[in-house]
């Protein structure tokens, strides 16, 4: 992995980006991508300017690991395997006909996104020319089901990202030997994967007709946020929850 340490450098010093842009007449939506890290390449010569404002070498630009980190996020076998229950109950579903009330419970029995690892993360991490694969699994649970949560009592939720899913530990093996900036990515990159494979809660908060509030812990910090309702129906999401209960039917045939 090699990232710019532009976002650090300011924040050191003291400058902003309109102070760069002063000095070096590097446009502003350059010097934010750059700063960001968003920007995929950057040009010899805003490389120099920027090493000739801060009076320092490429070598402190740039930070390195010698890392390639690859992110993914899917639903474990276990929850796949659903599919073999479902089946068994095929006679009780078709009972249920159109009761909505009654399809919503049963298919939150199988599809509930609340339990232990509901989603896994994949880090592929290469080093000289080897793979490992770590796995963290997403545990969401509601707070007044839970002991020994350290979050704060207020939350409605709680999710946590747990290292070590496959008997690999991420946080030992890469996270602990990486800079404070490749760190303050990680983080990122992982709070982004959590927060994008908790979308259904969105149909939780619609339910319970009111805003939930998160608390997200994981190997690499915790963060809160609030879920508002999404604008779907309790008719909408029973359709949506049958569709689902189809597809997976359909593959298991």
């Amino acid at each position: 992995m090699i990232i710019n340490r532009l976002g650090i450098l300011m924040a050191e010093r003291g400058i902003k980006i309109s102070d760069v842009f002063e000095a070096t007449n590097i446009s502003r939506s350059t010097l934010t991508s750059i700063s960001q890290n968003e920007s995929k390449m950057i040009q010899l010569e805003t490389i120099d300017s920027l090493c000739n404002y801060f009076d320092i070498t490429p070598n402190e630009f740039f930070d390195y690991a010698p890392y390639i980190l690859k992110y993914d996020s899917y639903i474990p076998d276990y929850r796949e395997e659903a599919i073999e229950d479902l089946k068994k109950f095929q006679s009780k579903l078709e009972d249920y006909g159109h009761n909505e009330d009654r399809i919503l419970q049963f298919t939150h029995d199988y599809l509930n996104i609340f339990g232990d690892s509901r989603k896994v993360i994949e880090i592929s991490v290469k080093k000289v020319q080897k793979n490992y694969n770590y796995l963290m699994g997403i545990d969401i649970f509601q707070s007044k089901d839970l002991d020994d949560s350290n979050a704060p009592k207020e939350f409605d939720v709680i999710v946590t990202l747990t290292d070590s899913y496959n008997l690999k530990n991420f946080t030992e093996d890469i996270y602990n030997n990486v800079s404070v900036t490749f760190q303050t990515k990680i983080k990122n990159d992982c709070m982004n994967l959590v927060e994008g494979n908790i979308k259904e809660l969105e149909n939780f908060a619609s339910i319970s007709k009111r805003k939930i509030s998160v608390y997200i812990e994981t190997p690499f910090g915790d963060k809160s946020l609030v879920i508002s309702p999404n604008k779907k129906t309790k008719e909408e999401i029973t359709k949506e929850y049958n569709e689902i209960l189809i597809e997976w039917w359909e593959k298991s045939l």
